[in-house]
């Protein structure tokens, strides 16, 4: 045996070891000097710590002693029995502390800073060495006492309030319930360790804000396979985690504003997301439609009631939260109405969160019709102020087929009074739209004197299908400017069809005044459109800030409409990689990167210019790229319009000259070579700089020349490309 070099030691280290630090023995050669004197009481403090924890623990020794009886090994009374020294449960202590280093409980259940204090040192007594009571086996006896420095961070352990003779946590020979129970009355936060638990009752506390939290499915809650295992009847703000039951389950359904996480009731997992109370309420982590469903399996035939998302809806507390739906079929001829029902004002932030859908009409049942994969909703929301909704479908109740929106979203200062909650922006990501007059119809009513103005839109991954129109975002009856602020990334309208009007038939039909947007990789085809749509696209606004941007849009096999698109935006406009079949309205003032191409024998589709007034258009490589008709507008601002193909247009004509000077101006929209053929020509000035009698010249749109001659020479002019 290896022996301990002499010396007093000092007890240190944190929860469940003990360190030993050796003090270095007193020698002949310390001396007098200073160092030598406060080395000295550094290690008469230690021995002193020392003596002093040795007789601590005597103490203790003799309290438990005493506490246990008069010698005969009986309890003196039943009092005295509730003051039977408690153990530490090492094993479970340490699962505890595994919980992503303790921090994980203190998460989930928000009992504040103190489960930390242990691994810190803190929250002991100062007569106690941190280690004391933890080694050696186990389980470690402790008095009374000692028990409030040892319970964790306000978290009790269950298997610590087991009284002798302790089970081995086996389905043979389980633990106590309770256990569970006595840990819970001393504590609203209780962490229960691996085993078998049989309980006679179910657990329960007549207070707010416990936490009931398992080592995962091997902590299994037995009562009788009916009563509930946890109930937290009428109480507010349980979580309850990571533990199994049989099938008697948790009951939080009188309870509010509580969770369950990670349940496995009779071997099988729960549906892991957070649960709101029955009700009386939701909670802070959102509600499940599913908990008020009356009637339906799901299915198109028989679906579920949609009732129940409005009444998950409407459970949320007041801040708002989130609504799970999961999948399936929700129908109702009543819209859902976001952020709550009935005509009264909210301004609570609701997220809508379905189980996904298959964003084609592959997921329709028959090719038409219902949505028959993940979550589908036939019954159309309305949404009065900014809302979130995810991953699902929705369509209005088949009475109202391509009569009603699928989502209505409106602006309205009756329903919330301050609007200035719009321009907090609000999500649509991974949607279906199907079966409605308009997907989506953004608009606003009530409006007399407000500014229209909606700020941080995401629109992302939305499949519109099979509507009578698209999506049409307009300012309703406001009488003043409106403003809007947002990014549309990959959208695709695929079979709409069936409107009342060329003009209800658009696919995207924008008309708000001032725009900072990003639109970028759509599709828009929907072959044999009836009625066909005046214009695929319709956007007439003003960008502002960055402008108004498009990039990647094409048309498939064909828009369905008479023509592909209206572009007039009138300031900041830049369309990038637009593909036409169909022709193209252009005005307004920007950057246009377009082309075209023919569908089968038609005519190649060319692009027209209506109210243009400063513009460059150049032509994406490898397509057609032709100019239609110029109106008057645009015919008037010539010199503020280039065109650019890839190719050369080649000869663009000739001009004669009426009289010296003659000054000639590049009204022609393409950048062009000058040829002055013939004549006599004395002088050729540029901006009133003589160039001398040059014959060659470059023009662009606007620029010009000033040809003085005897004898008048004929201006030829060719264009050139951008290639």
């Amino acid at each position: 045996m290896q022996r301990q070099p002499d010396g007093p030691t000092c007890q240190l280290g944190g929860w469940g070891r003990t360190m030993t630090k050796r003090m270095q023995p007193e020698t002949e050669l310390e001396g007098s000097t200073e160092s030598s004197r406060s080395a000295r009481k550094v290690r008469f403090l230690a021995r002193w710590r020392e003596r002093r924890g040795r007789d601590q623990e005597e103490r203790g020794l003799a309290e438990r002693r005493k506490s246990l009886g008069d010698g005969s090994g009986r309890l003196k009374s039943m009092a005295e029995a509730r003051v039977v020294p408690r153990r530490i449960d090492e094993e479970a202590r340490r699962e505890l502390a595994a919980i992503q280093d303790r921090r994980d409980f203190l998460r989930r259940s928000a009992i504040g800073a103190g489960i930390l204090a242990l691994g810190a040192g803190l929250g002991y007594g100062s007569g106690y060495a941190q280690g004391t009571g933890l080694s050696g086996g186990t389980r470690t006896v402790i008095t009374d006492s000692e028990i409030a420095a040892r319970v964790i961070g306000g978290v009790r352990i269950a298997t610590e309030f087991i009284l002798d003779p302790v089970p081995a946590g086996t389905d043979a020979d389980p633990y106590p319930g309770s256990a569970i129970q006595a840990a819970l009355d001393d504590g609203l936060h209780v962490y229960v360790p691996s085993g078998t638990w049989k309980l006679a009752t179910p657990i329960s506390r007549a207070a707010d804000g416990a936490t009931i939290m398992g080592a995962g499915k091997s902590t299994k809650l037995l009562l009788d396979g009916v009563t509930p295992c946890i109930s937290a009847g009428t109480q507010n703000g349980w979580l309850i985690a990571n533990l199994a039951t049989d099938a008697g389950g948790v009951d939080i359904s009188l309870a509010t504003q509580c969770r369950l996480s990670d349940i496995w009731v009779d071997g099988v997992l729960m549906d892991n997301r957070p649960i709101g109370g029955g009700g009386t309420g939701g909670g802070y982590y959102g509600t499940r439609a599913e908990d008020y469903i009356t009637s339906g399996d799901g299915t198109p035939s028989n679906p579920y009631n949609s009732s129940a998302i409005q009444s998950a809806i409407d459970a949320l507390p007041a801040q708002g939260g989130t609504v799970f739906i999961k999948a399936g079929v929700w129908r109702g001829t009543t819209r859902i109405r976001l952020p709550k029902s009935g005509a009264t004002s909210s301004k609570k932030h609701v997220v809508l969160v379905g189980e996904g859908v298959h964003r084609s009409e592959y997921g329709i049942t028959g090719g038409g019709g219902t949505v028959e994969q993940g979550t589908a909703i036939e019954a159309g929301i309305d949404m009065y102020s900014p809302c979130d909704i995810f991953d699902l479908a929705i369509a209005p109740h088949p009475n109202y087929w391509k009569v009603t929106p699928c989502l209505k979203i409106i602006i309205d200062p009756t329903m919330v009074p301050n609007q200035n909650i719009w321009i907090g922006g609000f999500t649509l990501s991974r949607l279906v739209l199907n079966r409605g007059s308009y997907g989506i119809h953004f608009t606003g009513q009530n409006l007399t004197g407000v500014v229209w103005q909606a700020w941080n839109v995401l629109w992302e991954q939305l499949a519109i299908l099979q509507c009578a129109g698209g999506i049409k975002i307009d300012k309703g009856d406001s009488d003043q400017s409106a403003g809007f602020r947002g990014v549309f990334r990959q959208l695709m309208f695929h079979g709409n069809t069936g409107a009342a009007s060329a003009t209800a038939a658009r696919q995207f039909d924008y008309t708000i005044n001032s725009s900072q947007v990003l639109i970028e990789n759509w599709l828009c085809e929907n072959s044999g459109q009836s009625p066909a749509a005046d214009y695929a696209l319709y956007i007439d606004t003003y960008g502002d800030g960055g402008g108004f941007e498009m990039r990647n849009v094409d048309f498939g096999d064909d828009s369905g409409a008479t023509k592909d698109a209206y572009l007039n935006i009138k300031r900041f406009g830049r369309v990038i990689g637009l593909h036409a079949r169909k022709d193209i309205d252009i005005g307004g003032r920007g950057y246009f990167l377009i082309s075209s191409r023919p569908i089968g024998a038609n005519p190649t589709p060319v692009f027209n210019l209506v109210g243009a007034t400063n513009l460059v258009i150049e032509q994406n490589a490898g397509e057609s790229f032709s100019l239609g008709t110029v109106d008057g507008t645009s015919s008037g601002n010539r010199a503020t319009i280039v065109i650019r193909p890839t190719a050369s247009p080649g000869y663009l004509g000739s001009t004669t000259p009426t009289g010296s000077p003659f000054t000639y101006t590049n009204l022609d929209m393409y950048e062009e070579y000058v040829y002055l053929v013939g004549g006599s020509i004395s002088d050729v000035s540029r901006n009133g700089q003589s160039v001398g009698a040059d014959r060659t010249h470059f023009l662009r749109p606007g620029d010009s020349i000033t040809i003085a001659y005897t004898s008048a020479p004929t201006i030829k002019r060719f264009g050139t490309g951008t290639i």
